[in-house]
């Protein structure tokens, strides 16, 4: 029974970091199209639809 108590702890204490880290997702429109803009397709647009 003790392990069974500390395995559901541990998927809890996961499922608490997994919480955490997605609250600080990135928002792709603001955030990462500005990125890509200054340092993929500048140089790599090649005008290709």
């Amino acid at each position: 029974m003790p392990l069974m108590k500390s395995y559901i702890l541990l998927i809890l204490a996961t499922f608490s970091f997994f919480e955490v880290r997605a609250q600080e997702t990135l928002d792709y429109t603001t955030e990462i199209i500005p990125v890509l803009d200054k340092h993929c397709y500048s140089c790599h647009n090649t005008g290709n639809p």
